[in-house]
């Protein structure tokens, strides 16, 4: 089935047509999950698009590169899940990779974003609202690897990425095999002059 670039952040949208291919296949859900790419993602409000079974899904899905289609309508497998099936999240940990300010509650900027997103995966990477280059990686996700966010009270946990020790600067002494050193020669006059010395570099 196509699949394109929608307009929604959080959640999958199906064409009309598409929802009613997924009725027709006698499985009822209060709200069905849409898996592509190894990313699972809650379907939202339907597409007003007449005669096309199609899906739109949102464009860092298709960035991570984890579906075979640029989005551009070509023929994509994936597979639709009733989230009952799935078990309600009790405790999940994010890490945050980049830059984002300290001050910034990351657990409001996630509370409405978790909501429309609808499952999370153990290992899944997703954007962090308003910071384009900064994701949230989810390293805790109990009590499955795949689990059904419905609204309930969930213990979360953040974690920084740790900023690198800056580099102290050492300075390296001069090797001593480098430095030149002057050795008398041999006791001798050059023919019309006096003794002399000369400079060699010890190796």
């Amino acid at each position: 089935m196509p699949v394109y670039p929608g307009e929604g952040v959080w959640c999958a949208q199906p064409t009309a047509r598409f929802l009613q291919i997924l009725h027709q296949s006698g499985q009822e859900s209060a709200r069905w999950i849409l898996v592509v790419g190894g990313i699972a993602i809650a379907l939202g409000d339907p597409v007003l698009e007449a005669g096309r079974a199609a899906v739109y899904v949102p464009q860092w899905i298709l960035d991570l590169g984890t579906v075979n289609t640029a989005g551009n309508g070509e023929e994509t497998t994936f597979e639709c899940i009733p989230s009952e099936s799935l078990p309600r999240a009790t405790r999940l940990g994010f890490r945050i990779v980049g830059d984002m300010p300290e001050d910034i509650d990351v657990r409001e900027l996630l509370e409405g974003a978790l909501s429309q997103l609808g499952v999370l995966t153990i290992g899944q990477m997703i954007p962090v609202p308003a910071f384009d280059n900064c994701v949230l990686v989810v390293e805790v996700c109990e009590p499955a690897e795949r689990v059904f966010l419905d609204g309930a009270e969930i213990a979360l946990e953040i974690e920084r990425e740790e900023a690198p020790a800056p580099v102290e600067p050492v300075t390296l002494p001069f090797p001593e095999a480098m430095i030149p050193e002057t050795v008398a020669p041999p006791q001798g006059n050059r023919l019309g002059g006096a003794p002399t010395g000369r400079s060699r570099l010890i190796m």
